[in-house]
């Protein structure tokens, strides 16, 4: 629901205070390795029509270009002079965006809540994710109009993120590693309780990579809520960033010159798969807990969607606030 809304004064809010904000905001916060990357390119090659429907999207091609500047760093690293100048910045910018009509701002950035690189560094599942995206959710005045995230399943999920950390110069985890993130407690409905604490009044929509890596259209659909925009976007599908297969992770390594952790990967075709039965029967277990607990909640402001058919609000339905 757009509204019209005078902003909190705080060190962060205060530079909203001018600013009469009248454009929806959603975070499309990820997550990594989920198809999140497609999705962006999906949305960049679409960007005009996108524009000329009302929905300005902020993909990493815009929000790596300094307009996040410093607000992706580490929870422990507080600097509200930082803030104050991110804040300024997009402040900035939805002023002139609601001067050319924009309705609705879809922010696509995972980053929001972590990296690849720390959860396999913190043997966690996006252990600062609170911290983090409550620092995005300030530089927006402390308003979020909805969340999108994109949940999947842990063994594919670890193992596509720890192959693509080993390619940015992280070390090959040896079986303990493994072995303790396949045990690590914390999990995607973890992940959903932390974001009904940071937001308690805003709809977040889950859905699984499984049902929907493939569908972009149909995750725009979810994220905007308006059916009739997708149709009018280029379906040329585009599959950006994929997981490395064996064959390349090990090239790769010998080329970096990491020739011992080159021989820890398979000399067998396709996905590397870095843990063994055990860790993945775990893995699995969890994931099933996840769904389990996803498909039994009764919040009125989650929705979770593990089906490709999916129902969206009526125009009507949509200006009674359903």
């Amino acid at each position: 629901m757009m509204i019209t809304v005078q902003m909190p004064r705080d060190p962060v809010g205060s530079l909203w205070g001018t600013v009469r904000q009248v454009i929806e905001t959603v975070f499309h916060i990820g997550a990594h390795r989920c198809a999140t990357t497609t999705f962006q390119a999906y949305l960049d090659q679409n960007r005009q029509p996108l524009i000329r429907a009302g929905i300005m999207p902020w993909t990493p091609s815009v929000t790596r270009e300094g307009l996040f500047d410093r607000l992706v760093r580490p929870p422990a690293q507080d600097d509200p002079g930082l803030d104050a100048q991110a804040a300024r910045r997009i402040a900035n910018r939805l002023s002139s965006m609601e001067r050319r009509g924009v309705r609705q701002l879809l922010v696509s950035e995972e980053n929001m809540i972590g990296t690849p690189r720390d959860n396999i560094a913190r043997q966690a599942l996006y252990p600062g994710l609170a911290a983090r995206l409550a620092r995005f959710r300030d530089a927006f005045g402390g308003r979020v109009d909805r969340i999108g995230l994109v949940i999947r399943g842990y063994e594919a999920f670890w193992a596509s993120s720890i192959a693509f950390a080993v390619m940015a110069g992280t070390r090959v985890p040896g079986a303990e590693a493994c072995k303790r993130i396949a045990n690590q407690p914390r999990c995607w409905a973890d992940v959903v309780c932390d974001l009904r604490r940071l937001c308690p009044d805003t709809p977040i929509s889950v859905w699984t990579f499984e049902a929907f890596a493939g569908r972009p259209r149909r995750q725009l659909t979810m994220l905007s809520r308006d059916p009739r925009v997708a149709h009018m976007l280029d379906q040329t599908p585009v599959w950006a960033n994929r997981s490395r297969d064996t064959d390349t992770l090990r090239d790769a390594l010998v080329r970096q010159g990491r020739p011992d952790e080159a021989a820890l990967i398979p000399d067998a075709p396709g996905a590397w798969m870095p843990f063994d039965a055990a860790d993945r029967a775990a893995l699995a277990a969890l994931y099933a807990d996840d769904l389990t607990y996803l498909r039994g909640q009764d919040d009125p402001l989650l929705t979770f969607t593990e089906r490709t058919a999916i129902k969206i609000p009526s125009v009507r339905q949509r200006a009674q606030g359903a």
